[in-house]
Formats: structure tokens, C-alpha cells, sequence
């Protein structure tokens, strides 16, 4: 029998997505029961209920209480973005120091012990210096610029 392997840990892309659906659900559904629940307070009041006081601090309490959920829900929503994004900007730094060593691992033990080795290196140098400038240009554009892949979302 093989051990059970725990579940992934599922990708900020994928919890902002199912929390996207769940506050969408919460906030028309909870709004619905809030302006039910509403109407029935103002119903009592008007109709004059011996016990409107309470049901008037029921209602402010029920209406100060949705708010603070409705606001909790866009906190969570923005760390989900926030971590979304710290999750892209991770890949994207782990891709440039891949692409980095993958360039170091280029350059030659012998560096450059004669005028023909040296100017090849120094070609080869350029080309780095080349492939650096432009990654820096996708990062500093958040990694959408260019056609290489760090604005492609894994």
C-alpha cells in the first residue's frame, strides 16, 4: 500500500478565483437576507411593536455587522491580489537567476588566454550584456513586456 501524498497547495491564482465566486455569492445572497431582515425590522417599528427600541438595535447591529463582513471580504481580496502578484514576481526572479547561471555556465574556465579567445569572449560579453538589458526591460515592465516568458502566467 502507498503512502497517501498530501494535496498540493493550491496556487494564489486559484484561491483569488474561488473567493471571487464565493464573495460574489455571499454579497447577493447576504444582501437579499440583510434587506428582508430590513424590511421586517421597519415593518415592526412601524407597525408599532412594544419591543421596537430592541428591534431598532437588532436592525443597526445587523446592518453594522454586514458592513464589516462586506469590508473583510475586499481585505481578503486584496492580499489574494497581493500574494498573486508576490507568487509572479517569485517565478519571475527564479526565471532571470536561471537564465543568469544558465549564461555563466557559458563563459569559459580559460578566459580569454589569447587575443583571438579574448575577443570572443569579449562578442559573447556583449551578447550577455545584450540579454541582460532586456530582461531587465521585462522586469521593469512587469514582466509583460517583450516576447520572451516572463509575462506568461504558469
Amino acid at each position: 500500500m502507498s503512502p497517501v501524498s498530501p494535496d498540493p497547495v493550491p496556487s494564489p491564482q486559484l484561491l483569488r478565483d474561488k473567493f471571487r465566486e464565493f464573495s460574489r455569492d455571499t454579497a447577493a445572497l447576504g444582501q437579499e437576507r440583510v434587506d428582508a431582515a430590513n424590511a421586517a425590522a421597519a415593518a415592526l417599528i412601524a407597525g408599532g411593536h412594544p419591543e421596537r427600541a430592541t428591534v431598532a438595535q437588532w436592525q443597526s447591529a445587523l446592518n453594522e455587522a454586514w458592513a464589516e463582513l462586506l469590508e473583510l471580504v475586499a481585505t481578503r481580496a486584496q492580499e489574494l491580489a497581493a500574494a498573486h502578484d508576490l507568487q509572479r514576481f517569485r517565478r519571475d526572479a527564479r526565471q532571470v537567476l536561471r537564465h543568469l547561471r544558465d549564461k555563466e555556465l557559458q563563459v569559459p574556465e580559460e578566459l580569454g588566454r589569447d587575443l583571438r579567445a579574448a575577443e570572443a569572449l569579449e562578442r559573447q560579453h556583449r551578447t550577455f550584456e545584450h540579454d541582460v538589458q532586456a530582461l531587465s526591460a521585462q522586469v521593469r515592465d512587469g514582466g509583460t513586456g517583450g516576447t520572451g516568458e516572463m509575462g506568461q502566467d504558469r
